[in-house]
C-alpha cells in the first residue's frame, strides 16, 4: 500500500494571464488531498468517480508497465472548483502513490508533468501553474519562458488568509469566457499582458524578500482580473472587506466562485473575511507532493 499527498495552490499573481504564456506566482497551500493507492491482484479497480483520479492512474500504469487492479481512496480538505487547486492536488497526489505501488515511483519533475497533461485531459485547457505547485511546494513561478521554485527569504513563515465564499465554478468554461474576450477586444489582451507584467513584478519582490510589496501588486491584479469579468459579488464582497480592514486581497484561480486570498494574515483582516465568508484561515506555505506513513 501507497499513501502520498499534494498540497493546494493559491494565485498571488497572474491566474488566466499564465494560460497564455504569460508569468505567474503561486504558493502551495497548507491544506491537503491524500491518496491510498492498493494492489487488488484478481479483483476489479475500486477508485472514486473521479475523471483526474482514472486518468492519473491508467498515466501511472503506463509509466510502470503494470495493470494490476489498484484500489484508490481520496481524502483531501481542499474545496472544490473554488481556484485552490483541488485537481491538480488529487493527480499529483495520484500519481505519486500509484506509481509507488507498481513499482516504478516518478521523480518529481516527472509527477508534475503527467499531473499537468491529466489535467489537460479532462479540463481541454489548463495551464501547468497548480499541478507544478502541488508537486514542487513552496513559492513557484510559472510561465512559457520559465517554470521554477523560488528561494523567497523569510517566505517559509509568511502566512495568507484564504476565504472561501462556498461556491465553485468549473474552471474550463471561465478559461473558455476569457479566451473568447480576448479574441473579440484586443483590450481584454492587453489587460492579460499586464497581468503578466504584474507578476514579473511580484516575483522580483518576492525575491528579495519583500513580501509586504507583493499586497499592491495583489490589489491591482484584482482590478484586471475584475476587467476580464471573471470576479463575482460574493468574491469581490471578501476583497473589499480584507482591504477596509487594512490589508491586500483578491480572487485566487479561475474566479467566478470560491476563494480569495489577503495579506497580511492579520487578526482583523481574518475576522473581517470570515464575517463574508462560508470559510476562511490562515494559511501556511507548504512543502509539495511527499510520501505519507
Amino acid at each position: 500500500m501507497a499513501r502520498s499527498s499534494a498540497p493546494g495552490t493559491a494565485f498571488l499573481l497572474g491566474e488566466h494571464a499564465v494560460v497564455y504564456g504569460e508569468p505567474a506566482l503561486l504558493f502551495a497551500v497548507g491544506r491537503r488531498a491524500t491518496v491510498t493507492v492498493e494492489t487488488k491482484s484478481g479483483e476489479e479497480d475500486k477508485m472514486p468517480d473521479s475523471a483526474y483520479v482514472r486518468e492519473a492512474v491508467g498515466r501511472a500504469r503506463e509509466h510502470a508497465g503494470d495493470d494490476t487492479p489498484l484500489r484508490v481512496e481520496v481524502e483531501s480538505d481542499i474545496p472544490i472548483g473554488a481556484g485552490l487547486g483541488s485537481s491538480a492536488a488529487v493527480s499529483a497526489a495520484t500519481l505519486h502513490a500509484a506509481s509507488r505501488e507498481l513499482g516504478a515511483p516518478m521523480e518529481r519533475e516527472k509527477v508534475a508533468e503527467e499531473a499537468h497533461a491529466v489535467e489537460l485531459d479532462v479540463q481541454g485547457a489548463a495551464s501547468p501553474a497548480d499541478t507544478y505547485t502541488a508537486t514542487m511546494g513552496g513559492y513557484t513561478v510559472v510561465g512559457d519562458e520559465e517554470k521554477r521554485r523560488l528561494d523567497v527569504p523569510g517566505g517559509a513563515d509568511a502566512r495568507f488568509v484564504v476565504g472561501w465564499d462556498g461556491g465553485s465554478a468549473p474552471t474550463g468554461e471561465m478559461v473558455e469566457g476569457v479566451s473568447r474576450l480576448v479574441d473579440r477586444n484586443r483590450v481584454a489582451d492587453d489587460i492579460v499582458e499586464s497581468i503578466g507584467d504584474l507578476s514579473r513584478m511580484g516575483v522580483e519582490r518576492a525575491e528579495t524578500g519583500d513580501t509586504d510589496a507583493l499586497g499592491a501588486l495583489m490589489d491591482m491584479n484584482q482590478g484586471l482580473l475584475d476587467a476580464l469579468g471573471v470576479s463575482s459579488s460574493s468574491l469581490s464582497r471578501m476583497v473589499w472587506a480584507a482591504r477596509d480592514a487594512g490589508g491586500h486581497a483578491k480572487l485566487t484561480g479561475a474566479g467566478g466562485a470560491g476563494c480569495v486570498v489577503a495579506h497580511p494574515a492579520a487578526d482583523d483582516v481574518l475576522s473581517a473575511v470570515e464575517d463574508e465568508a462560508e470559510e476562511a484561515f490562515v494559511a501556511r506555505v507548504a512543502e509539495g507532493v511527499r510520501t505519507e506513513e
